[in-house]
């Protein structure tokens, strides 16, 4: 979970030309992306256009929420999503593997996704 400040230009710049680089080279290939977008409840002080910010979650393929952690909007429907995303890659994967490796496996991808399950990013 990638989360941005809506109200500054900076902290989405810094997700494109840094975060996301950084994820991609340190994050497991098979960990659960989302970008994040908070204090949706100033609106009126956006510097983010909701569809810049949509384009780049296409680009990568991920989902995009727009929430407030003052508020609380949104907040439930983008960690639900991610949970419901993580709990289908842990099922396919471990679909993919035998009976014999199936529980470390599981355990090590669970344990090195959740060390990136939340990412700041502050302007």
């Amino acid at each position: 979970m990638c989360v941005y400040d809506m109200t500054s230009e900076k902290s989405f710049s810094n997700l494109e030309s840094y975060w996301l680089t950084e994820i991609r080279k340190h994050a497991p290939q098979n960990a659960v992306l989302m970008l994040v977008g908070n204090k949706a409840d100033l609106e009126s002080e956006r510097k983010v256009d909701f569809g810049r910010a949509e384009g780049l979650a296409t680009r990568l393929g991920v989902s995009l929420y727009e929430v407030s952690a003052k508020t609380g909007i949104n907040c439930d429907e983008a960690f639900h999503t991610l949970a419901a995303a993580m709990r289908e890659k842990i099922t396919a994967f471990s679909m993919h593997s035998d009976d014999s490796d199936e529980h470390e496996l599981v355990r090590g991808w669970h344990l090195s996704s959740l060390s990136l399950l939340l990412l700041l990013i502050d302007g």
